[in-house]
C-alpha cells in the first residue's frame, strides 16, 4: 500500500523524516510504522508490503504534525488548516487583519530568512520568539472570501505578514488564488527581496501580483549589511529592482533609522528618481516588542525632515492613505466587546513567553498569561477585530 502526497516527501534515516511544504519537517519513530507492517521508502513515497488500514497511518501523520518544525529558524511550528478548528480573525501575528477599508492584510506565516537590526516584530535569527506558523493556503482563501463578502469597495490585498513573505512556501500559487477573486484588484507585497529571481519576478507579474514593496535600506553595502544583520548583496537587489521596472510596480520603502542610515535615504531617494520609481520612506519606531536599538524621531521631526528633502529633490515623499487609493469600506462585526468577561478554550502557547492563543465566538484571543484549558478573561483591546486579554 503506497501512501503519496504533493506536500509530503519521506525520506529514511534513524527516524522516518517527513518534508513538509519542503520548508517544514517533522520525524516519525521507525517502531510505530513497523507495529503496521514491514516498509520502504522509495521516490518520497512510503510503501508498506502489506495492505493497512490508512485511518492508522493518518493518525501517526496527525501526531507528527504536532512536531513539526521550521527548518530555517529551528523552531516549533503551528500547522493551521481548515479542520484544525482555528479561525484566522482575531490576531495580529497571523490569519486576516480587517482595518475597516479597502485594504485587507493577509498573514500566511511566521519567519524571516535576514535579522534586520530594528525590527519592529523582532522576527530572524536572533528572535525570541519561541514557535512559528503557518496557515494552509486553501484555508485562508476560503476564510478571506467571507470577509470579501461584506466588502463594498475594489480590494487591495497586501501579503505582509510578521515574516518574509516570499518563505510562504506557495507564495506564487497564493497570488494566483487571490488574483482568481473578483473583488480583489490588487495585490501588494512587502519583502526583503533576497529570495527573489528575474524568473519569479516573471512568473508572480504574470500570476497578478500589482507591486513589490522592496524594503531597501541602503545602497552602500557595509551599511546595508549592518542593518540587515546578516549577508546581505546591494547589488542583487538593485538588479532585482531594475529588471522589474516594467514588468511590475515597483516602490521602496525603506526605514529612515537615526544614527543608522541617515546618509543613506538621500542617495536611495536618488536611486528611485533614477529609475522613475515611487519610494515611500518609512519613521522608525519603537515598539515594546521589537528591536529597538535606536531612539525613535518624532512624528513633527519626521515630516520636517521629509519636507526638506521634497524641497532639495523636487518629489513627494509625504503620503497618505489617498496616495495608496485606499477608502473606508465596511468590516466583519466584531462579537466581543472591551471589558467583556468570557470563557476562552486555548489551542497553543504563544509566539512569545507569557502569552497564550485562545478561541471565544470564533475569534483568536492573545491572553497574557501561561495558563491552558478553558478560563474565564477579561477582554482588554477589541480594535480592528484584534483581541487581546488577561485572566479574569
Amino acid at each position: 500500500m503506497k501512501f503519496e502526497y504533493e506536500t509530503l516527501k519521506f525520506k529514511d534515516g534513524d527516524k522516518i523524516h517527513v518534508d513538509f511544504l519542503k520548508q517544514y519537517y517533522f520525524e516519525i519513530e521507525k517502531k510505530k510504522l513497523l507495529k503496521l507492517g514491514p516498509f520502504k521508502i522509495e521516490k518520497d513515497s512510503l510503501i508498506f508490503e502489506n495492505k493497512i488500514k490508512p485511518v492508522i497511518f493518518e493518525q501517526i501523520l496527525n501526531d507528527g504534525f504536532k512536531n513539526l518544525k521550521n527548518k530555517i529558524s529551528k523552531k516549533k511550528t503551528l500547522y493551521i488548516h481548515k479542520n484544525s478548528g482555528i479561525p484566522l480573525i482575531g490576531s495580529g501575528d497571523f490569519g486576516i487583519v480587517d482595518r475597516g477599508t479597502s485594504l485587507i492584510e493577509i498573514k500566511p506565516l511566521t519567519s524571516c530568512n535576514i535579522n534586520c537590526v530594528f525590527c519592529s516584530v523582532d522576527e530572524g535569527i536572533s528572535s525570541k520568539k519561541t514557535m512559528d506558523i503557518i496557515i494552509e493556503r486553501e484555508y485562508l482563501i476560503q476564510e478571506l472570501k467571507k470577509v470579501l463578502l461584506v466588502k463594498k469597495k475594489d480590494i487591495e490585498i497586501n501579503i505582509n505578514p510578521q515574516a518574509e513573505p516570499l518563505l510562504y512556501p506557495e507564495f506564487l500559487e497564493l497570488v494566483r488564488d487571490l488574483n482568481s477573486l473578483e473583488t480583489v484588484k490588487r495585490i501588494t507585497v512587502q519583502t526583503n527581496g533576497v529570495l527573489l529571481t528575474n524568473k519569479l519576478i516573471d512568473e508572480l507579474a504574470k500570476a497578478g501580483l500589482t507591486r513589490i514593496i522592496f524594503s531597501l535600506n541602503a545602497v552602500d553595502q557595509e551599511i546595508a549589511e549592518k542593518i540587515a544583520g546578516c549577508r546581505y548583496s546591494v547589488k542583487k537587489m538593485k538588479m532585482l529592482i531594475e529588471y522589474s521596472v516594467g514588468r511590475i510596480g515597483i516602490q521602496l520603502a525603506p526605514v529612515w533609522a537615526p544614527g543608522l542610515n541617515d546618509d543613506q535615504i538621500p542617495k536611495l531617494i536618488e536611486y528611485a528618481k533614477k529609475l522613475k520609481i515611487p519610494i515611500c520612506i518609512q519613521n522608525f519606531l519603537y515598539y515594546p516588542k521589537g528591536r529597538n536599538p535606536i531612539v525613535e524621531k518624532t512624528f513633527e521631526k519626521f515630516y520636517e525632515d521629509l519636507k526638506e528633502l521634497e524641497k532639495k529633490f523636487d518629489i513627494k515623499l509625504i503620503v497618505d492613505a489617498e496616495d495608496f487609493n485606499i477608502e473606508k469600506d465596511e468590516t466583519l462585526e466584531k462579537p466581543i466587546r472591551k471589558n467583556e468577561i468570557l470563557e476562552v478554550q486555548t489551542f497553543s502557547e504563544g509566539r512569545l513567553p507569557g502569552e497564550v492563543y485562545a478561541i471565544s465566538k470564533n475569534r483568536i484571543i492573545n491572553v497574557l498569561t501561561r495558563r491552558t484549558g478553558k478560563f474565564k478573561v477579561k477582554i482588554i483591546r477589541t480594535k480592528h477585530n484584534i483581541y487581546k486579554g488577561v485572566v479574569n
